[in-house]
């Protein structure tokens, strides 16, 4: 998918989330991104009442899947093209 904007893809990422939450309580959401080379990976969890859910979701919208995860490469390439640096990881 192509984003016309940062935030388009934000937005994206957020529906991605949203997608998965759909109607179920939560206290707190969660989604990560993994990039590896050209595709990129995402895990997701709510928490409600002390437990943690990461199954289900997206049975509303099987796009948010790969909308969100076209969003965080755009993202990726985004950063490279206005700083000059990709994202790493950094150990401590």
């Amino acid at each position: 998918m192509k984003f016309d904007s940062v935030e388009d893809a934000y937005n994206a990422l957020a529906n991605y989330l949203h997608a998965f939450v759909e109607e179920r309580h939560w206290e707190k959401a969660v989604c990560t991104m993994s990039i590896l080379g050209n595709m990129a990976n995402g895990s997701h969890w709510l928490f409600w009442n002390g437990n943690t859910d990461d199954q289900g979701g997206f049975e509303n919208n099987h796009a948010a899947i790969w909308k969100g995860l076209d969003a965080a490469l755009y993202l990726r390439d985004d950063l490279l093209r206005m700083t000059g640096d990709r994202i790493s990881i950094h150990r401590s």
